[in-house]
């Protein structure tokens, strides 16, 4: 295992589009569910008092308003001075789920916490003319939500860790735990008969995973699995209402659109079951030891 603290770069490039926003409408609802329960407590303890109802009817009137202001969020996340930004946040989490899943850590675990305080990522700036719109089909029942803000594929920037030795997550984990859980994603669709929407070089990675290790998707050999990541890079899938290509395949959306990344393009993706969101390819750059 690599000793103290080390600096990763790493080179990080869009293959399907990546939208965040800075609301989540599944956060809101919750805060609804809270505030019914609470009016029942009242109503309990109270009675039916008509100030309690007024004012809980306020309060439910407020969030709904909130909530329909969220799903309609189609403004890409920006920074307080207007930049655009992936915050660090966005990609310790693409990290750190997959981490917790083959650890079998909850929130509340100790060596959990202690492993990702010792784990930084820094927020990574997107130019203004890498931020396209497009039209972002979430569901087959319902209309697609139009001129949502994403970064466009083939977009690059840099990615930087620092990582700090800790007992809990080595730093070969650190990158092979997503890159097999992701993996594990992309061959559930492929099984499912849907190949066809995956950028191809995510096949041409899968394909030489496969061909070297089989469908294995277990952390067998940390050493030969994080020595393979090194040589392929790591996919990752990060942001919201981003998914799976549908209507045209990323190699249609570069020959139709080469050139043309400064106006308005409108790209359709879809979400199934599988949650595929925006996906992006890591090449490892440089491992700085201190």
């Amino acid at each position: 295992m690599m000793s103290g603290v080390n600096k990763i770069l790493l080179e990080g490039i869009v293959l399907s589009p990546v939208h965040i926003s800075s609301i989540t409408w599944k956060n809101i609802e919750k805060k609804k569910k809270m505030i019914e329960e609470v009016e029942k407590e009242f109503i309990r303890i109270v009675g039916e008092k008509e100030d309690v109802k007024n004012y809980f009817k306020y309060l439910k009137e407020k969030v709904d308003k909130l909530t329909k202001f969220a799903r309609d969020w189609r403004e890409f996340i920006k920074d307080a001075n207007g930049n655009f930004i992936i915050p660090g946040s966005s990609i310790k989490g693409s990290f750190s789920s997959c981490i917790e899943h083959y650890k079998g850590w909850k929130i509340d675990d100790i060596r959990r916490n202690v492993a990702f305080q010792n784990i930084v990522f820094r927020d990574i700036y997107i130019k203004k003319e890498d931020i396209i719109r497009a039209n972002i089909l979430i569901s087959k029942s319902k209309p697609p939500l139009e001129n949502v803000e994403v970064i466009r594929p083939r977009t690059k920037f840099l990615v930087e860790i620092i990582y700090k030795e800790n007992p809990y997550v080595t730093l070969e984990e650190l990158f092979v735990y997503p890159f097999l859980k992701n993996l594990k994603i992309f061959n559930l669709i492929i099984k499912k008969g849907e190949r066809e929407v995956l950028p191809k070089e995510v096949i041409e990675i899968y394909e030489k995973y496969v061909s070297k290790f089989g469908e294995n998707f277990t952390p067998n050999n940390i050493s030969a699995l994080f020595k393979f990541v090194k040589e392929n890079s790591l996919l990752i899938r990060i942001g919201k209402y981003t998914g799976k290509l549908s209507k045209i395949t990323l190699l249609e959306f570069e020959n139709t659109y080469k050139g043309l990344y400064d106006s308005e393009i409108r790209y359709v993706g879809r979400i199934s079951e599988n949650m595929l969101m925006g996906i992006v390819k890591l090449k490892i750059l440089d491992i700085i030891k201190s």
